[in-house]
């Protein structure tokens, strides 16, 4: 069920924790999906381009998705996107002052990154 178990837990009346395809299982992850929504997809087609030029596309129904999701839920989005043969990417609102040398599209009137996930990972792989 993935991140349903929020949807069905919410629907029930039950203060909900847990939420989106991400979540922590040890309170160190909490400084994160405490804040975030965060949602992991994997698609033969994102319509990336459309997304980029039109705010369309696959891509874009996803995006729309994650963001309502994560206003449910109290939290701001992030999603996590693959396209068969291409990189995973990373999706989510600017913020001021917080940059990593991705692309920034403006997406129904609203500043969003996409930056490839390996980018946000390398530093931590790093450490």
């Amino acid at each position: 069920m993935s991140g349903g178990r929020a949807t069905v837990a919410k629907k029930a009346g039950r203060d909900v924790r847990q939420a989106g395809d991400i979540t922590a299982v040890a309170p160190e992850g909490h400084a994160l999906t405490d804040h975030y929504y965060i949602e992991c997809k994997s698609y033969k087609k994102l319509d990336l381009d459309s997304f980029i030029l039109d705010g369309k596309g696959q891509l874009a129904k996803f995006w729309l998705e994650t963001i309502k999701q994560a206003a449910r839920h109290k939290r701001k989005p992030i999603l996590i996107a693959k396209e068969n043969r291409r990189e995973s990417l990373v999706i989510f609102q600017a913020h001021p002052g917080f940059n990593l040398n991705g692309k920034v599209v403006i997406h129904r009137g609203l500043p969003v990154h996409i930056v490839y996930l390996s980018d946000v990972l390398q530093p931590i792989i790093n450490l």
